[in-house]
């Protein structure tokens, strides 16, 4: 075959080229912008779970699993909820995916249509029925459904929300009461915090399946990281696309989001083939969307919207205009009625060749998205940043009053050097009247201070002085304590970074600050709260603290360095100080509250954040310590730290395999070391060697060593029965042990030591037990005269419960 022949030639699998072997075309999911991929089978194999399905935002997934069960009970319909379920999946989610298994491994009947009025008269059928629909008409749909079989049950698709005229409309529920079948539920698919980590997981073992070798995901996974938004990959089908071009051109190749050049770039190798006008068109599109104030940014553009900005783009790039781009539309009388949905792009050229280019995106009620996001993002980021570092705050200060604009600006900023940013202060500084512009864009460059490392470098004295600015402002304007005047405060963990980035690496102003404003400049006080203005949002705990959004990591850090600078270290704080309370309180060898160590034993980012903190020997040791003494004395409390102990952790693994154990063991009193018994089992050799030395020395050592018994490995048995032959008081304990664990060997050592001093510490630490006693009184039957004493003692202190041994024991007691 050609393809084989092809694949030879290459030197490739015919995967990576994008055939795969046959499947059935009913099954096979295809991977749009990842053809490289092996197609899912849907009979055999399941998706990602990226998300849940949310009702009055609760997780109610399970409600609609009965729509995929393939039970008896199910396929007659019996197992499926009755009335309405409406599932909404925004755009890129997965609706697709969701329809084809409901096609494939659903056991009822599948339907599309453009809307529901257009399934009326199947809705007159009451056996379950699953619809896709992808537009809505209002009143002729809830029509459909006030007229549908009563007892019917139906779940419903769609690319939007479950119209609120749906529910709570008298006639409805009146004729759904009516019929016991008042069931109207919508439902929202949404997706889970770490559904990028998932994906990105499940696609890279799917590809090394596939083709034998190991893909690298974690380029890939750093690209995401360390984007300036998160929501420039924001939907799966996004993140899929990356990460079939990271699959194609390498992930290390790239382009950084943010670099110049980098829109072109991504552009480029994401829709490769597109034609030179195509290319020349979209970036204007995007920045007359952006600059078009009264537009929405970040969502779906309407359909009138839409025309506008195409008759707007249209006059943009005549020759005497070229690609320079209004700043904002001029307001034009809306239309009553916006125009016909179904195409808006037919009403000019230039959108048309998006279209055609794959670039628009167009929703169910006629709305259009501009697409690949991230190309998206890179272009209006790109043109930010000509505008900022052009000196002219009037040119872009007044996008810094809309929330969605204004992150795009601090982004623009973030990828600017300390030069370029200082320049820009200075032009702010210099022309200070109180209008949008200017206090937009110092708000924004205030901001900016959070993403600075100033540890090392020092802010200049524009940015000071554009400092004293702001909070003068701030100050003196009526403001909300921890508010700015812009949307600038919109971003918290940005806007708390920068008022503590700003309070710890420069002085405090010459002024006092109002009282109400302090806690929000932690590092210009001397005793803070740390009960901070707000709330100070934790991070996720499965996220360790290079996965965290850049502002959530610099939060963390910057929280670090404001509990060092306490005087004391201090009780009570949010959760993202507890990595640094518990470092300080550990370096002050003082009070340790058992919430710091659940915080840390909890969440990855705080085990990150401590070992950052927790160096070398001394620091392990004292962290163990630390940790074991701040255990209450609640049954639960040790209950989470047994779960940490054996489970997987490179903080915990770490820590013990630096920490000087005998120091910490010795640290610990009975109470504190039992802790360890239940999960002595499920710990490494070289500690169980460990623990099992320190016990040795205790005046109970035996006690101890029953707790153990159960979790020895075959080498610390042979271990611990060579302790009988040494002469301190654990040897006592280790002959008990021998008789009662391993009688065979407590049986062969008296037979080799009988006579010797091992010997009659043998006999007088006997603990087998009247069902092993023969097997003695046999040996020591054989041993003739030897060691008359000891075999006397034995004898008489077994013969109590001897019962038919009794005479063999008295004969001995006589020699």
């Amino acid at each position: 075959m050609f393809a084989d022949k092809l694949a030879d030639l290459l030197g490739c699998p015919k995967s990576e080229l994008g055939i795969h072997p046959e499947a059935d075309l009913l099954a096979a999911y295809r991977f749009e912008g990842f053809p490289e991929m092996r197609p899912l089978d849907l009979r055999r194999e399941e998706a990602c779970r990226v998300g849940y399905f949310s009702h009055e935002n609760r997780d109610c997934s399970d409600e609609l699993d009965s729509w995929l069960d393939v039970r008896s009970g199910v396929l007659a319909g019996h197992g499926v909820p009755r009335g309405v379920s409406w599932v909404f999946f925004p755009g890129g989610t997965g609706l697709d995916l969701f329809w084809q298994r409901l096609n494939v491994a659903g056991s009822f009947e599948c339907m599309a249509a453009t809307s529901v009025c257009d399934a009326k008269d199947r809705l007159l059928d009451p056996t379950p029925l699953c619809l896709k629909v992808s537009d809505s008409k209002g009143s002729s749909d809830r029509g459909a459904l006030e007229r549908r079989a009563p007892r019917g049950a139906i779940l419903i698709v769609a690319p939007f929300p479950l119209p609120e005229e749906f529910l709570g409309r008298p006639g409805l529920e009146r004729l759904l009461a009516t019929f016991n079948d008042h069931r109207v539920r919508g439902y929202e698919f949404r997706l889970m915090h770490d559904w990028k980590k998932r994906l990105v997981a499940w696609m890279a073992s799917r590809l090394n399946a596939q083709s034998g070798r190991e893909w690298d995901s974690g380029p890939l996974r750093r690209w995401i990281r360390d984007l300036p938004n998160p929501e420039v990959v924001a939907t799966p089908r996004a993140l899929v696309e990356v990460a079939g071009l990271a699959y194609r051109v390498g992930s290390k190749q790239l382009p950084i989001v943010g670099e110049r050049g980098a829109a072109q770039q991504l552009l480029s190798l994401l829709r490769d083939g597109t034609g030179q006008a195509q290319r020349e068109l979209f970036p204007v599109y995007v920045k007359t969307w952006f600059f078009s104030s009264n537009v929405p940014w970040s969502s779906w553009i309407e359909a009138r919207d839409w025309k506008r900005l195409a008759d707007r783009v249209g006059k943009a790039i005549s020759p005497h205009q070229g690609n320079e781009v209004p700043v904002s539309l001029r307001d034009e009388p809306a239309p009553q009625e916006p125009p016909s949905a179904s195409d808006p792009a037919e009403s000019t050229g230039t959108a048309s060749h998006l279209n055609e280019a794959d670039w628009v995106e167009t929703n169910a009620v006629g709305a259009v998205k501009l697409i690949p996001h991230v190309a998206v993002h890179a272009f209006v980021t790109e043109e930010l940043r000509r505008l900022i570092t052009n000196g002219d705050p009037r040119e872009w200060g007044t996008l810094c009053f809309d929330p969605e604009r204004s992150a795009l600006v601090l982004d623009a900023l973030a990828s600017l050097g300390e030069e370029e940013i200082t320049a820009c202060a200075l032009c702010v500084v210099e022309d200070a009247v109180d209008d949008a512009a200017n206090i937009g864009a110092a708000e924004a460059l205030f901001s900016a201070m959070g993403r600075g490392q100033w540890e090392t470098e020092q802010p200049s004295q524009a940015m000071i002085d554009l400092r004293d600015l702001v909070l003068a402002r701030l100050f003196g304007g009526g403001v909300t304590v921890g508010q700015s005047l812009s949307s600038a405060s919109g971003n918290t963990d940005w806007w708390d970074a920068a008022c503590w980035a700003w309070s710890l690496y420069t002085k405090p102003p010459t002024y006092a600050l109002p009282l109400d404003w302090q806690e929000c400049f932690p590092g210009w006080l001397d005793s803070p709260s740390l009960a901070l203005h707000g709330v100070i949002r934790t991070p996720d705990a499965s996220a360790g603290i290079g996965d965290l959004p850049l502002a959530q990591r610099h939060l963390v850090r910057l929280a670090c360095v404001i509990v060092d600078r306490l005087p004391t270290a201090l009780i009570d704080a949010p959760a993202i100080f507890h990595p640094g309370l518990l470092s300080r309180a550990m370096r002050d060898n003082c009070l340790v509250l058992w919430e710091w160590w659940g915080t840390v034993m909890s969440a990855d980012w705080a085990q990150d954040a401590l070992s950052e903190k927790v160096r070398g020997e001394k620091d392990s040791t004292q962290a163990l310590i630390s940790l074991f003494r701040a255990i209450p004395r609640d049954d639960k409390k040790p209950g989470e730290l047994h779960f940490w102990l054996i489970g997987p952790s490179v903080f915990k693994d770490s820590l013990l395999e630096t920490a000087d154990l005998a120091v910490f063991l010795e640290a610990l009193n009975e109470r504190q070391l039992a802790i360890l018994t239940p999960v002595f089992p499920l710990m490494s050799v070289p500690i169980q060697r460990e623990i099992l030395s320190h016990c040795r020395g205790l005046p109970n050592a035996f006690a101890w060593w029953k707790r153990f018994l159960g979790g020895l490995t075959p080498d610390l048995k042979e271990e611990v029965a060579c302790w009988v032959k040494s002469s301190g008081p654990e040897s006592h304990a280790a002959a008990r042990w021998l008789w009662e664990e391993q009688h065979a060997k407590a049986i062969e050592m008296l037979e080799i030591h009988f006579g010797t001093t091992i010997g009659d510490k043998l006999l007088e630490n006997y603990a087998g037990g009247k069902e092993k006693l023969e097997g003695v009184v046999s040996l020591l039957e054989q041993a003739g005269e030897s060691s008359p004493c000891q075999t006397r003692s034995f004898a008489r202190a077994q013969l109590a419960m001897s019962g038919h041994l009794a005479p063999r024991l008295l004969a001995l007691m006589r020699r």
